[in-house]
């Protein structure tokens, strides 16, 4: 695994479970092996996209189960809500709407360890948006 991070050879290791909890905890084991316990992303993490992403920037999108590799941490950023975020530089390839390729996307992703924050931060906006 610590080789396919090194090389990004990202479809040299595939780990398959059956039940979702599974997944993250083995997950969480490998990227703690792989970068330190308490450790966010890292250059050499790699990514797959549960749903697609935008990129207003670029008007394009990187497709859902899209497989990316983190080159590098371009910066870092905290909201009003005190949400830190970071811009990772990706091998990411998103598609225009006239299908043109965009290579090498920067994505926006809230940092791991206010994912919970984050979360919470959402709920409350959608119950004052219910009202």
């Amino acid at each position: 695994m610590k080789n396919a991070v090194e090389k990004g050879l990202t479809n040299h290791v595939k780990i398959v479970t059956y039940h979702v909890n599974e997944k993250t905890e083995l997950n969480q084991k490998i990227h703690e092996a792989l970068f330190g316990k308490d450790s966010d992303y890292s250059k050499g993490d790699m990514l797959i996209f549960n749903a697609p992403y935008d990129l207003p920037e670029t008007k394009g999108v990187i497709e859902n189960s899209a497989e990316i590799q983190i080159k590098d941490i371009d910066d870092t950023d905290v909201d009003e809500y005190g949400i830190h975020t970071l811009y990772l530089e990706t091998t990411g390839t998103a598609y225009s709407v006239t299908g043109q390729e965009i290579k090498d996307c920067t994505i926006q992703v809230v940092s791991r360890q206010d994912i919970g924050k984050y979360n919470q931060k959402l709920a409350e906006l959608a119950s004052v948006a219910k009202r």
